[in-house]
């Protein structure tokens, strides 16, 4: 999907939020955008939110069943996640890759915007399963690939969906399961397009 939306739109890529599908001045995430497009021609079920969570807020309110966005190993059945609208969510985007660069830019480098500036597309993380640090941590679900950008949650060691790891799907399309975070040493973020040294967390 992602090299669909890349190739139709001259290069920028599928970032973890997308401005103009509502209105030209605001945005809406990654999955807000694939349910009212038809790239993956993804269905769901309406319901309600106590239905998932009765002991969670706003019992009545609507929530979209969305079983592609939820892992097949999550025990807590895709955790709500809430823009829009409130939609079942396993996964998590890189917070830094998007067109538009909605989401800021992170410390000394850049929102990655268009695919050919990424050339190390086989290191950068694009997708993860996240369920394990927004469930112990916010209780809400995160559109974002660790927990707002939170660096205690870094340690997938501890925080790991499978096992002690995460299953990371790559900018190349490759996926791995991975128990440890590659960062940039001068920020500690995951922008690994911006270049400089890397550690692992």
């Amino acid at each position: 999907m992602g090299n669909m939306y890349t190739s139709d739109y001259n290069d920028n890529i599928f970032g973890s939020r997308i401005i103009g599908q509502y209105q030209a001045s605001t945005s809406i995430t990654w999955y807000e955008w694939v349910l009212n497009n038809s790239y993956m021609n993804i269905s769901y079920k309406n319901g309600k939110i106590g239905q998932r969570w009765p002991e969670g807020n706003r019992p009545n309110e609507n929530i979209r069943i969305v079983d592609t966005f939820v892992c097949p190993s999550d025990p807590y059945f895709g955790i709500m996640c809430w823009s829009w609208y409130a939609v079942t969510l396993s996964y998590g985007m890189n917070k830094w890759i998007s067109s538009n660069a909605v989401n800021g830019t992170p410390t000394g480098g850049s929102a990655l915007s268009h695919l050919s500036k990424a050339n190390n597309p086989s290191s950068i993380s694009y997708f993860a399963d996240n369920y394990v640090y927004t469930e112990q941590t916010t209780g809400q679900a995160s559109t974002n690939n660790y927990t707002y950008n939170d660096p205690t949650k870094y340690d997938v060691r501890s925080y790991g969906a499978h096992g002690k790891s995460r299953h990371v799907a790559f900018l190349d399309g490759h996926v791995e399961a991975q128990n440890a975070t590659k960062v940039r040493s001068s920020n500690g973020l995951e922008d690994l397009w911006d270049g400089g040294d890397t550690t692992v967390k």
